[in-house]
Order: C-alpha cells, then sequence, then structure tokens
C-alpha cells in the first residue's frame, strides 16, 4: 500500500466520521424512533402507513448517517451524541 493510498484512506474514514450535528428527515426520525422502541420492520411500516422496502429505505439512510453497521449500533452512537429522544421512544 503506498502512502497515497493511506491517505485516501484517511480522507474518506475523516468523511464518513460522525458529525456532532447529525440531521434526519422527518420521516427518518419517526422510523428511528420506532426502531429504537425495539419495533421490526413490518410493524414500522404499518404503524408509519409506508411500505417494508420504503423502511429499509429510511433505515438504511439512517445507519449511513451515523456511521453505523446495525440497528443496535445506531442507537447506541445517537444516544452518546443526544440525538436520540428518549422520551419519545419510551411512549412508543
Amino acid at each position: 500500500m503506498t502512502e497515497k493510498d493511506l491517505s485516501n484512506m484517511d480522507s474518506i474514514a475523516a468523511t464518513t466520521a460522525v458529525s456532532p450535528t447529525v440531521s434526519f428527515t422527518c420521516k427518518e426520525s419517526k422510523v428511528f424512533e420506532m426502531l429504537a422502541a425495539g419495533k421490526s420492520n413490518p410493524q414500522i411500516a404499518e404503524s408509519l402507513r409506508m411500505s417494508v422496502r420504503t423502511v429499509r429505505f429510511h433505515i438504511g439512510n439512517i445507519l449511513k448517517k451515523l456511521n453505523a453497521a446495525n440497528r443496535t449500533e445506531a442507537v447506541v452512537k445517537a444516544a452518546q451524541k443526544g440525538i436520540l429522544n428518549f422520551l419519545n421512544v419510551l411512549r412508543l
């Protein structure tokens, strides 16, 4: 691996790091709150009146924005950053 390759990897890592001000769309926020409450994709889809495919799309965006590998990691990262409103999650 060359020095240029390492430099490129560093810049890629810097652009994918979680920003302290991650922003979600309104739909992503609603999906994320339900995801954090432990709801399944079909449950989220039914509650928000959208298809399961659309729920998966929003979850994919959430994972990318948080640089998370899975739902659990996304919730942990959001909690650490103070992004997730647990009062809303507890009501679900």
